[in-house]
């Protein structure tokens, strides 16, 4: 076989190294990945504070999200199968949304004595699901598993999960469809722990 001569092999290694080169240079061109940030809060209601509740105590205990759940925002394509997306990205974990909606809700709202230290009824919530959901129509789903305790015992388990429709509209405005969806999820579910709780600690004094 005839070997190639050093010219053409001298030739070979030019085009390589140029290509190389020019890879390189379209690599660096490309616009850096831009984080676009979110918050699902809504605003709180401003109905006057409840004085029904005034000789209920409670104090809340562990507001944690599931490990899943994390500043960028997470979608499901199925049941099995969670993906993120890179760009969007909530303010804060998760989580403080939740705590900070389960605050106002049952101690602005609904006026319960928010207690900070000693003895006292104590309420544990886990958000487990905080996603879009993209199998048939697009959804968001928030879900939440609470408890309510005391020192000795479990006064009330309930696991809650709200969807919401996703409005549709354009794919520049889908993550503001998308946060505008879970608010409203988000801020239902919290209407619905403080009702459970409340109700609860009404019948448990």
């Amino acid at each position: 076989m005839k070997q190639p001569t050093s010219e053409a092999a001298s030739l070979v290694r030019r085009s390589l190294l140029l290509g190389l080169v020019l890879g390189c240079a379209l690599t660096s061109k490309a616009n850096p990945l831009a984080p676009r940030y979110f918050s699902p809060e809504l605003r709180p209601d401003s109905a006057p504070r409840s004085d029904a509740n005034a000789k209920l105590e409670l104090r809340l205990g562990r507001i944690e999200a599931a490990a899943h759940l994390e500043q960028r925002l997470a979608y499901r394509s199925s049941e099995n199968e969670l993906g993120y997306y890179d760009s969007w990205r909530w303010t804060e974990p998760p989580e403080a949304y939740l705590e900070r909606a389960l605050a106002q809700q049952l101690f602005e709202q609904y006026g319960l004595v928010h207690v900070v230290s000693g003895a006292a009824r104590t309420l544990d919530v886990e958000l487990s699901s905080f996603e879009e959901l993209r199998s048939g129509a697009p959804r968001a789903r928030v879900e939440v598993r609470l408890i309510l305790r005391d020192e000795r015992r479990s006064l009330l388990e309930r696991t809650l999960r709200v969807e919401r429709a996703i409005a549709p509209g354009s794919p520049e405005e889908a993550p503001v469809r998308l946060t505008r969806a879970l608010s409203a999820a988000l801020d239902e579910a919290v209407g619905k722990i403080a009702a459970l709780v409340t109700s609860q600690l009404e019948r448990s004094p």
